[in-house]
């Protein structure tokens, strides 16, 4: 019995060792989970196998056919058996060098061109991952918002009870506090079903398989203002450099190569040949062969092959010009936003929470004594929470423009990691 237990004790070890770090750590920063999403992301994983993928057609790019290897007998009688000489041969096709160089630098220029694409789509998950996050911590700050309100509820319906008890207030005053924190103990759901649809999207974002998912599982950062150093001219600039529109120079710098390599397959293929003659006693001789193939120009295959490749350079042109206007235009939008919700949190943190807090304490203590009416309480609770969730409203949309310029200039402007 002692060695069932010892046995089980060391099972249960080994198998709490071998869970995923994600399902042992109870609370992850956004970074730890942008490497859980880089790790399991199946689109980043596609990617990575079709640069694996155009990197093998590199070698086949050299154009080497296969050998041909025959056996052949001449000289056989009718009727009768024999012949009169045998052979091997061996033989292959081999293409002109500049054709192979030209190809070869094709399929280069498209390897690089996907290395492009994976990179523009790396930055596009983490990007994804960091609004989710966004969006999570805006949910867990609604969530703290109407655990205030109910609070600013309970505290008011205990002001107006002693009030009624001593007779300076009527009880229906109660009865609209009493509804006011049932409809702000509502809200509070409402606002935790958020927050945990936010989190079940990050799990997703995250690969967790689904009995790893727990509420055990916490997210510590907190949305505050901090000022980004950057500028418009940065934003713009950063256009230039963006891997879709490396990808997409590459890929145009590919489809020229494709024109000249169509035109490179016009030169001559060499053919060789050798092969052994009458191998049996007293007949060791041997014979070679070399010759030309040539491609009509304008004629089948080849002329067609032509016609595309120089079609794939016009598209590709007129793909970068698309991308181009589009990244100017995400720059324009992500720069005008960051602006608008920066000047809303400046002016959140320089006048309105003091005024805020300032006037919700000083028309608690007016209505303690019987300055201010309950109407004038309840509109200045509203109108506290109103700015409140404005500020954490023009936060969030702070942080996502931030994470917009992000992907243009590429540089952690929010959520920076630790060595940075």
């Amino acid at each position: 019995m002692s060695r069932f237990i010892i046995h089980l004790i060391a099972f249960a070890v080994l198998a709490v060792c071998s869970l995923p770090l994600r399902a042992q750590n109870s609370k992850m920063d956004v970074q730890d989970v942008i490497l859980l999403a880089e790790q399991y992301s199946p689109e980043l994983a596609r990617y990575k196998n079709e640069i694996a993928s155009t990197k093998a057609d590199i070698w086949a790019a050299i154009g080497l056919k296969g050998v041909d290897v025959t056996r052949s007998r001449e000289g056989i009688p009718q009727g009768g058996s024999g012949f009169g000489e045998q052979k091997w041969s061996v033989s292959t096709t081999i293409p002109f060098p500049l054709t192979a160089f030209s190809a070869r630098n094709e399929i280069k220029q498209r390897v690089e061109s996907r290395k492009s694409i994976y990179e523009s789509e790396r930055l596009g998950l983490r990007s994804s991952v960091k609004k989710a996050y966004t969006e999570l911590l805006y949910a867990q700050e609604m969530v703290h918002l109407r655990q205030q309100e109910v609070d600013l509820a309970s505290t008011l319906v205990e002001v107006v009870s002693g009030r009624v008890e001593v007779g300076e207030a009527a009880e229906l005053e109660r009865m609209k506090v009493e509804l006011r924190r049932v409809a702000s103990q509502n809200a509070l759901q409402e606002a935790q079903l958020a927050f945990d649809k936010r989190r079940y999207e990050m799990f997703r974002l995250m690969g967790i398989d689904p009995d790893q998912q727990q509420y055990t599982i916490s997210f510590p950062d907190t949305m505050t203002f901090q000022l980004i150093p950057i500028t418009q001219a940065e934003v713009l600039s950063g256009i230039t450099n963006h891997p879709r529109l490396n990808a997409g120079i590459w890929t145009e710098k590919a489809a020229k190569t494709s024109v000249k390599t169509s035109r490179y397959r016009y030169l001559p293929e060499l053919k060789v040949g050798y092969w052994p003659q009458d191998f049996g006693a007293g007949y060791d001789y041997y014979g070679t062969e070399i010759g030309f193939r040539f491609t009509l120009p304008f004629l089948g295959q080849s002329r067609t092959n032509r016609i595309q490749a120089k079609n794939a350079v016009i598209a590709s042109q007129i793909d970068n010009r698309a991308i181009t206007l589009d990244l100017k235009k995400r720059a324009e939008f992500a720069w005008h936003g960051y602006e608008t919700a920066r000047l809303a949190a400046e002016r959140f943190i320089q006048k309105q929470s003091e005024m805020a807090n300032r006037l919700l304490q000083l028309t608690r203590e007016g209505y303690q004594l019987g300055e201010l009416d309950l109407l004038t309480v309840l509109d200045t609770q509203r109108t506290y929470l109103a700015v409140q969730s404005g500020y954490y409203r023009a936060l969030k949309d702070y942080y996502l423009s931030a994470i917009n310029m992000e992907e243009l200039v590429g540089r952690e402007l929010i959520f920076q990691s630790k060595n940075d």
